[in-house]
């Protein structure tokens, strides 16, 4: 029997600092670290001079060491996220696409939110289901 999915709150921190990207991410439910590091993997954006920009982004996710969980506890997703130029925030998914150590068989999926801070920084809140 499969087990059943989970609710999980992710709230992912990142700033900018001297023109890099440093971010931490917190998290409550489904078994989670409660705290990490956020490196990004990959990055796309697409959607030409319109006022509509499209993100896809995979991001890796290396717990504290904290309790049982060590830095070889990874999980990796990939986000699709979508705004508008001027706009305050953005909104899209997010998908489980690979894991390590704790987090070798996790699968799960969502949606975000992310807010800018208006300093090339931008908040992102991801809420979903693990399994």
């Amino acid at each position: 029997m499969a087990a059943a999915p989970t609710p999980v709150t992710i709230v992912a921190v990142h700033q900018n600092v001297d023109g890099t990207d440093v971010a931490t991410f917190t998290a409550d439910g489904a078994g989670l670290c409660p705290s990490g590091s956020v490196y990004l993997l990959a990055g796309m954006v697409t959607g030409g001079p319109s006022e509509q920009k499209n993100f896809l982004v995979i991001q890796a996710f290396v717990c504290d060491e904290v309790g049982d969980f060590t830095t070889d506890d990874v999980f990796v997703v990939r986000i699709e996220a979508h705004t508008t130029i001027g706009a305050p925030s953005d909104w899209g998914t997010w998908q489980v696409i690979d894991g390590s150590g704790a987090f070798a068989r996790l699968q799960g999926t969502g949606t975000l939110v992310g807010i800018y801070d208006g300093q090339g920084g931008i908040t992102d809140h991801l809420y979903g289901q693990l399994k």
